[in-house]
């Protein structure tokens, strides 16, 4: 799972060094445009906002997809916590159970009395 965040993490920075780089073309295409006191053809216009919606969406979604990463993580971490937490009491309470079979046939022994197998 770590190996899996990790690789999510590099390309979480990998796409958000690519949106800073497309709104940075953004930006030049804006004071290029800007620079000769014209406004931005219509269609081209469109498209820079459709982009930049999609960079929001895309942002949001990858921060969405970090958080959920990070839960899924920290419920698995807490999991095999719990797994060796009952591991340990499990092997605790076999051992506790092959002390008492054997002072039960100590005991047997000593009266005589016939003890049923434990196991």
């Amino acid at each position: 799972m770590n190996s899996v965040f990790f690789t999510t993490q590099a390309l979480q920075e990998e796409v958000s060094q690519r949106l800073i780089q497309a709104r940075e073309l953004l930006d030049q295409q804006r004071e290029k445009y800007g620079d000769d006191t014209s406004e931005l053809p219509e269609e081209l216009a469109q498209q820079v906002a459709a982009l930049e919606e999609l960079q929001d969406q895309l942002e949001g979604d990858l921060k969405q997809r970090s958080r959920s990463l990070a839960e899924a993580r920290d419920s698995r971490q807490e999991y095999h916590t719990n797994v060796d937490i009952m591991k340990s009491w499990i092997e605790e309470a076999t051992s506790q159970l092959q002390t008492d079979q054997e002072g039960l046939e100590e005991e047997s022994e000593k009266y005589k009395v016939p003890v049923l197998g434990i196991q």
